[in-house]
């Protein structure tokens, strides 16, 4: 069973034309976020319909410079991709998203890149709803967090989180800049690793743990 909200959004593609919806060509950072959001929005509006309330979880804003969606070479059908989309954004942790990347590989082959890019940027939106960030950006080479005010991320939970992950911050003076809502801080590597890896790091200095 799909839902309503996806029968609405495969209705609302067949009238409008998919274009480059669905692929890299998208205009914008990461396609499937874009798709993702659109998703839900249309889950939201068939949940008024219907009477129900609204999910009221943190919907992390995540601007990042990364292929991640679904290739239409590695799935050809648009149903299916969609279907694909759905999957992922509905995984709801790491081993719902692993159960998703096996599936996928049992059905179609090996995961490709843009894939596995997509399912790594949404285990980076579930760390980033539970740590109550409201909105990663990629500035070329640095990376941008905001916070929800409650979150309670005071500069000194920032320090000791960054402090174990050197491998990945620069060493330039300018590394780490603090601003109101959260702060910003020059990377090595890629970026999905340096994402995840403050996530992380910012997750145990938040519960405490060494």
């Amino acid at each position: 069973y799909m839902g309503a909200g996806f029968r609405l959004a495969m209705k609302d593609l067949e009238i409008r034309g998919a274009g480059n919806m669905l692929g890299p060509e998208q205009s914008g950072s990461i396609e499937a976020v874009g798709f993702d959001l659109y998703m839900e929005m249309l889950e939201e509006a068939v949940a008024e319909l219907k009477g129900e309330p609204a999910s009221k979880e943190l919907k992390p804003s995540l601007n990042l410079r990364v292929s991640a969606y679904v290739p239409e070479e590695y799935i050809s059908d648009m149903a299916l991709r969609l279907s694909a989309y759905r999957a992922v954004s509905a995984a709801e942790d790491e081993d719902a998203i692993k159960a998703v990347a096996e599936e996928m590989a049992d059905r179609y082959g090996p995961v490709p890149e843009p894939l596995r890019n997509l399912m790594d940027v949404r285990g980076i939106s579930i760390l980033a709803g539970r740590l109550m960030v409201t909105e990663i950006t990629d500035r070329g080479a640095r990376l941008a967090l905001s916070f929800a005010e409650e979150a309670g991320m005071g500069s000194d939970r920032v320090m000791e989180a960054m402090g174990k992950v050197p491998g990945m911050i620069s060493d330039k003076t300018d590394a780490l800049r603090f601003h109101p809502s959260g702060f910003e801080f020059r990377y090595k590597g890629e970026v999905i690793g340096a994402i995840r890896g403050v996530l992380e790091s910012l997750m145990l200095a938040s519960t405490g743990c060494k």
